[in-house]
């Protein structure tokens, strides 16, 4: 029975050993991509949502996201603008529509707008986006997210298209950030384990 014990605590030590040494690896990537992509001239500007504020307006990131958008948008880098997110548990419209009426109050003509209301994940975000890519003959896009969050949607979103390229929105600094960082491994390790998998299928 000692031994039984011992073998068990050992096994949980290895075990331990190689989560960490995954988790570690992930986050080196996370962080030393998070500013290295470049927008390449694409059919379209994905702008992945987050979360909305109380009254409906784009909370601190998605705004970034919105502006890092915008600003390719209006560089001429795509001539269509994506916007992706469901409604939350904590709103009251879809992140997807709020986004619509933000881009539509800084000028973006409507036409320009293609409003994705379904998704509530990165994963989501894609599956989603790349059946209205289809139907709206987008073949190439430029994924908009801020840095903690843009190595994750660029390995998900290379799953779903073959011409793409990213570019962050600068989430600024603060312990938020940091949390938003630690997160990102777990997240990415969902997405190897059940999503990745799941396309496969």
């Amino acid at each position: 029975m000692r031994g039984a014990g011992v073998n068990f605590k050992r096994a949980v030590v290895i075990a331990v050993i190689v989560l960490s040494a995954v988790f570690f690896y992930l986050l080196y990537n996370i962080v030393s991509h998070a500013y290295i992509y470049e927008p390449e001239v694409s059919d379209a500007a994905l702008i992945l949502g987050h979360s909305l504020k109380k009254d409906n307006l784009p909370s601190e990131w998605l705004m970034e996201r919105l502006q890092k958008g915008l600003e390719l948008y209006e560089g001429e880098y795509c001539e269509k603008i994506i916007v992706s997110g469901g409604e939350g548990p904590s709103d009251n419209i879809a992140v997807g529509l709020a986004m619509m009426e933000w881009l539509k109050n800084q000028g973006v003509d409507e036409n320009d707008i293609i409003i994705e209301d379904m998704a509530s994940s990165t994963y989501e975000n894609f599956k989603y986006t790349r059946e209205l890519a289809d139907s709206e003959n987008i073949g190439s896009i430029i994924v908009v997210t801020n840095d903690f969050h843009i190595y994750r949607a660029m390995e998900i979103g290379g799953d779903f298209f073959e011409n793409i390229s990213g570019a962050h929105a600068d989430a600024g600094f603060g312990i938020r950030k940091v949390l938003a960082y630690i997160k990102e491994p777990f997240s990415l390790i969902k997405y190897y384990l059940i999503d990745e998998g799941a396309l496969m299928r």
